[in-house]
């Protein structure tokens, strides 16, 4: 219940801080056919596994739903806090007693599961003597660089901004979304083993950056 979230039978009990924990009660008897093809997976531009991480959050499982999450989403932080929830307005529940909170759900994972995962996240492929360069370090090049470094990478990301996150960081007001969740984040990244270089000139040359050696760029 203080994570948020709480099972009584075969029914979860979803609680935004603040609310009462009855307010937004789901229970998981839906015809069997809505499901089928579950709509919130498919308004999901990455397609996330939705269903079971919301099942591993009821259980308790908040590594192992953090773990799924992970495998698709590098800011499950951020996006806890201010994905436009897609998956939510397409939710099979909508025409029953209401939509699930399905970004609160992963918000809950990535509070509570990020403890235990952390000493799951290191990169298990093989180290590749390949370099690459992200030019930009919000949430594409921050993307970027975490799925290039689990796939042995070694990436570089340069900003010319004094610290990462982009629009995230440097537009969006703090009661939208809090400093410590944007720091979760790049935090997980870095400790990947990604480096970040801040204060870099806009003017930089590709050329220039094949001449130090990264094989790739990618330009956010």
């Amino acid at each position: 219940a203080d994570a948020g979230i709480l099972k009584l039978g075969n029914t979860y009990v979803i609680t935004p801080p603040g609310e009462s924990c009855f307010s937004n009660t789901v229970t998981l008897n839906p015809p069997l056919t809505d499901c089928y093809i579950a709509p919130c997976v498919l308004s999901c531009p990455i397609r996330q596994d939705i269903p079971e991480y919301i099942r591993l959050v009821g259980d308790g499982q908040y590594d192992r739903a953090l773990e799924l999450i992970y495998l698709k989403n590098p800011l499950p932080n951020i996006t806890g806090y201010i994905c436009d929830h897609q998956c939510m307005y397409n939710c099979t529940r909508l025409d029953y007693e209401g939509t699930v909170d399905i970004r609160e759900v992963k918000r809950i994972a990535a509070e509570q599961g990020k403890i235990t995962y952390d000493t799951k996240s290191r990169v298990t492929a093989e180290q590749l003597d390949i370099k690459v360069a992200v030019i930009g370090a919000g949430p594409a090049g921050l993307s970027v660089a975490y799925f290039l470094v689990k796939a042995g990478f070694r990436v570089t990301v340069f900003e010319k901004q004094d610290s990462p996150g982009g629009v995230i960081t440097y537009v969006l007001p703090n009661f939208r979304i809090p400093a410590s969740a944007i720091e979760k984040d790049i935090s997980a990244i870095k400790a990947l083993g990604a480096d970040f270089k801040f204060g870099v000139s806009e003017e930089f040359s590709i050329s220039d950056l094949n001449n130090q050696g990264y094989k790739y760029i990618f330009i956010g």
